[in-house]
């Protein structure tokens, strides 16, 4: 019995229920205004500033701002109105942005935008790929797969490479900076001790080709600087399509790696392993 008491509405608890149920409520509670409303003939639509007063929301969903205009202005179809660009003000309470009450639907489809018409779910399916699937499968057709990958490699011994670049002089440019550029195509050395010395073996004795004699005094190689030759140049245009079997890429860094020496570079007693260029 007393229970029930305690329950009732004049009861302690049910004062509490009430109490928190009407504050609550009053916290779902905002008042819209319009201003500056204009009826537009040419674009078949009702056009105005509304703003909105929220003094314990934070903001006010789209859905029922659309909902409350429908019932002032007596919209039948709801997907007629259109909101947009709403600021909500320093200090909250109060937002303020654009409205649109378009006469039908086909009209608003007519003179919408057509990124507001995708916003509101009018505007129908996405077409075509978007900006992330475009920029994914641009990415994926760089890089060789497969049996194309396998193709486009080529293996290349850098000590005959140096006496090939030397006969034919298809030096471009050489740079003392980790790589050497040959024709179209950078080669990179990687991190290992041993392609390291054998690089900059070829390095040396590329520099030494291609540079002119001067009386300057010995220096290190690497921090000499030296000129190609002016005849160099022109057998260039000839020259790149046979030099390294017409592939002008840019091998990168990781594409160089070492190959185990096989048995006729051990019957032959080569020094040295074979390098591979990949060439992606």
């Amino acid at each position: 019995m007393e229970l029930a008491k305690l329950i009732a509405p004049n009861g302690i608890w049910g004062k509490v229920w009430l109490a928190a149920h009407w504050e609550r409520k009053l916290k779902k509670q905002f008042t819209i205004r319009t201003r500056k409303f204009q009826t537009n003939p040419l674009l078949a639509r009702k056009q105005f500033v509304l703003d909105v007063i929220h003094p314990s929301m934070a903001n006010v969903a789209k859905k029922d701002l659309t909902e409350k205009l429908a019932k002032m202005y007596k919209v039948k179809d709801t997907a007629c109105i259109q909101l947009f660009s709403f600021k909500t003000a320093f200090g909250g309470g109060r937002s303020t942005g654009f409205g649109l009450i378009y006469e039908s639907l086909d009209k608003m489809k007519k003179f919408e935008p057509k990124y507001r018409l995708k916003r509101a779910g009018v505007g129908g399916e996405k077409t075509g790929a978007g900006r992330r699937g475009k920029k994914d499968t641009k990415n994926r057709m760089k890089k060789a797969r497969g049996k194309d990958k396998s193709k486009d490699y080529q293996e290349i011994d850098l000590r005959s490479l140096l006496a090939t670049i030397s006969a034919k002089r298809s030096l471009v440019s050489l740079r003392a900076t980790g790589h050497l550029l040959v024709g179209a195509c950078k080669i990179y050395c990687k991190q290992s001790a041993f392609l390291e010395e054998e690089a900059d073996e070829v390095r040396a004795g590329l520099m030494m080709a291609f540079s002119r004699p001067t009386e300057e005094p010995e220096v290190e190689i690497s921090g000499r600087i030296r000129e190609v030759r002016p005849g160099a140049l022109t057998p260039i245009l000839a020259d790149d399509q046979a030099l390294l079997g017409g592939k002008k890429h840019i091998a990168r860094l990781e594409d160089i790696t070492l190959k185990n020496q096989g048995k006729e570079d051990a019957g032959s007693g080569t020094p040295f392993r074979q390098t591979v260029l990949s060439v992606p």
